[in-house]
C-alpha cells in the first residue's frame, strides 16, 4: 500500500531524509504552511528521487489556493489528484472566478496567479483594525 507523508513535510530537510529513509512513496506540500520559495525547493528535491508530490491547500481563500494550483501544476505528468478544491468548505473565496474546479480539473490562469480580489467581500468580512500602523 502506497504510503504519503502529510504533516512530516515543512522543509527541503524532510524530503531529503524522508527520500534517504525509504520512508514514504508521496509527500504533501501545503505552500502555504511551507511559503512558495520553500514549497517550490521541496517539489525540485522530491522529484530527483522519484518520491511522488501531491499539493494541497489549508483551506485558504483565493490567493493561497491560486498558489497552490501554480505549484501542482508544475508537477510532471501524470500528476496526481491534489486537495485543491476547498472552497465549498469556505463561506466566501474572497476572490472572483478563476480557481474553481471544472469537471474535476483546475486550470491555473495567468499571468502571475491569476486571481482578482473580491472587494465586497474583503470589506464585508474584514476584522477591525487595532493599534497602529507604521509608514
Amino acid at each position: 500500500m502506497p504510503v504519503a507523508l502529510d504533516e512530516s513535510c515543512r522543509t527541503v530537510g524532510d524530503i531529503r531524509r524522508i527520500r534517504e529513509l525509504g520512508a514514504a512513496d508521496a509527500v504533501v506540500l501545503k505552500p502555504m504552511l511551507t511559503g512558495l520559495r520553500e514549497a517550490l525547493a521541496m517539489l525540485s528535491e522530491a522529484s530527483r528521487g522519484d518520491l511522488g508530490t501531491i499539493v494541497t491547500t489549508t483551506f485558504d481563500a483565493g490567493v493561497g489556493t491560486a498558489m497552490a494550483i501554480h505549484l501542482a501544476a508544475l508537477i510532471p505528468p501524470p500528476r496526481p489528484a491534489c486537495g485543491l478544491a476547498t472552497f465549498d468548505r469556505l463561506e466566501h473565496a474572497l476572490s472572483l472566478a478563476g480557481t474553481t474546479p471544472v469537471a474535476g480539473t483546475i486550470r491555473a490562469c495567468g499571468p502571475g496567479l491569476g486571481v482578482s480580489l473580491d472587494e465586497a467581500a474583503l470589506a464585508r468580512y474584514a476584522g477591525p483594525i487595532s493599534g497602529t500602523v507604521a509608514r
